[in-house]
């Protein structure tokens, strides 16, 4: 049976900063380890291939993104309400997909 919104357990992961070296470097790691992961060629389709792993891989699936001063990335996977605030969607996605990898099995067998 599936889990309503109100049962899924809520995970806050910590903000993509880029406006300091060290969120810099971290938004830099997220993005090659991502990019690693999907075999990604064209850094034009990042955004496009990171939520297609999310829902393939995961499903998981981006709810919104908000945004005032910088953004926040909001997704839902069968379990787990999932949100990270960035100053950059594309860093924000990573860091879900990061998440996903590290800690979730991903539903094709692989």
């Amino acid at each position: 049976m599936r889990k309503t919104s109100e049962e899924k357990e809520r995970i806050n992961l910590p903000m993509v900063c880029i406006h300091h070296q060290e969120g810099k470097d971290r938004a830099e790691q997220l993005r090659e380890k991502v990019k690693q992961f999907i075999e990604l060629q064209d850094d034009e389709l990042f955004v496009s291939w990171m939520i297609m792993a999310l829902d393939s891989y995961y499903l998981c699936t981006i709810d919104k993104i908000p945004c005032d001063q910088w953004f926040a990335v909001w997704a839902e996977n069968q379990d787990e309400l999932i949100s990270v605030q960035c100053d950059r969607v594309e860093d924000g996605l990573a860091a879900i997909l990061e998440y996903h990898m590290d800690n979730r099995e991903r539903v094709d067998g692989d």
